[in-house]
């Protein structure tokens, strides 16, 4: 597969002329491995003209929604009744090791990079700190890698996102 490296728009039109352009990129990164029906386990697929994939034996397409696995914060309870979370225990934050330096990490850039923070902002403040660290570690590559990583992913619905 030719991964795409572009790092600006002119590059992105260029390497994605037409909708299917990108379809046909996804479903590469989606099914390198190959397909395997969620339903029946069956390897073969019709690949239909968007580049998505139907099982040959039972018809069915993939669809799943996201398992979340947190530590046993109080704080996740509250929207575990909408969502599928599985909740295990913290071990003194062994468990999450990576999300634990990542928060030291934030905490860090924010002391130092800002005299006052808005609680209004802060979402802001997370975006750029991200946007950074990403930009910084996969220049040459973050499309392709935030690509792969959303395909790899199972589906999110909207309906899934918004609590009522």
């Amino acid at each position: 597969m030719d991964i795409f490296k572009g790092q600006n728009l002119l590059e992105f039109s260029d390497r994605f002329k037409t909708d299917l352009d990108c379809k046909e990129y996804l479903s590469i990164i989606k099914w390198k491995d190959s397909f395997k029906c969620l339903k029946c386990n069956h390897k073969g697929a019709q690949v239909r003209k968007d580049f998505s994939r139907t099982c040959n034996i039972c018809g069915h397409n993939i669809s799943r929604k996201a398992l979340v696995t947190t530590d046993k914060w109080k704080g996740y309870r509250s929207i575990a009744k909408a969502y599928d979370i599985t909740q295990i225990e913290s071990n003194n934050g062994l468990n999450f090791k990576a999300l634990h330096t990542m928060i030291h990490q934030i905490k860090s850039w924010i002391r130092t990079t800002y005299s006052w923070v808005s609680d209004f902002n802060i979402n802001r403040y997370f975006n750029e700190f991200f946007f950074r660290i990403n930009r910084s570690q996969n220049k040459a590559t973050i499309f392709n890698i935030l690509i792969t990583r959303m395909v790899d992913k199972n589906k999110m619905y909207q309906k899934d996102l918004i609590c009522n």
